[in-house]
């Protein structure tokens, strides 16, 4: 079901789990979304990119993945992580 899913502008990294924290609104409520280091690295990451370089250059298609497994359920608060 289509949700209404917008994305803030900054990311941290968090090294506790290894993730890129991406923010998001979705249907007026925050969420946190971790998008694990190795996962940016074996998509999205080219030759000597730090997975920050990686992300931003990537950002709207990690976005549309994001938002796809918010959609279908898959990406929850429970369940942050892809």
């Amino acid at each position: 079901m289509p949700k209404d899913v917008r994305f803030l502008h900054d990311i941290d990294l968090s090294h506790d789990r290894q993730s890129i924290c991406l923010r998001a609104v979705v249907d007026g409520h925050r969420m946190v979304c971790h998008i694990p280091i190795a996962f940016i690295g074996k998509h999205f990451r080219g030759s000597g990119d730090w997975p920050q370089d990686a992300f931003a250059k990537n950002r709207s298609a990690i976005e549309a993945l994001v938002r796809k497994r918010i959609e279908e359920g898959s990406l929850t608060d429970a369940n942050n992580s892809l």
